[in-house]
């Protein structure tokens, strides 16, 4: 079968059923009960409407017009030599500027607290919900690897007051780690 042949059995095909179902639906409109017609009668419409835009959308003449558009305009790209882009260096930042800002990553910027500190000192307390912090403070030593904490918080004690704690940690930037040194 040529290409030809094809597209007129296509054709055929589609027209049988442009006709045939709309055909089918009105048949079952004209048996059915007086108080389903309305809703026959609309759904029978629609699909003429649907089957009326199929036809006129489907023009095999403007298919080949897009296809052969579409290989010329393949035919026509033309290839260009790629370049690789060298990643520029980053400028180093010293020593200060890397601790600086590490030392900002510690704590919030809501209260000030010490992140890593807050958690610690609430797995250590008897109830862990009574935490309510107060004021944080810390000193930058010259070493440029630790950090001195001093951190003011409430919290229940084992007899259920409410009492005013201070707290002093050491943080280690090379170690990772935070250990508390006195908590009165």
């Amino acid at each position: 079968m040529n290409e030809k042949d094809k597209r007129t059995a296509k054709t055929i095909g589609k027209i049988f059923l442009w006709i045939f179902v709309p055909y089918v639906m009105v048949y079952k409109l004209v048996l059915k009960k007086t108080s389903e017609r309305k809703t026959s009668l609309f759904i029978a419409g629609l699909t003429f409407l649907f089957y009326f835009v199929l036809i006129f959308t489907s023009n095999p003449d403007t298919q080949k017009e897009v296809n052969s558009q579409t290989v010329t305009a393949t035919k026509t790209i033309k290839t260009t030599p790629t370049t690789t882009i060298q990643p520029t260096a980053k400028p180093t930042k010293n020593p200060q500027e890397i601790y600086d800002d590490w030392v900002k990553k510690q704590f919030s910027a809501w209260d000030g607290s010490c992140y890593a500190l807050v958690s610690l000192l609430k797995k250590n307390l008897n109830d862990d919900s009574s935490f309510e912090h107060v004021e944080t403070k810390y000193i930058v030593n010259a070493d440029l690897d630790t950090l001195t904490i001093i951190m003011s918080y409430r919290a229940k004690n084992a007899f259920g007051a409410k009492v005013l704690n201070t707290c002093t940690a050491t943080a280690s930037k090379s170690k990772d780690q935070i250990i508390i040194v006195s908590n009165e």
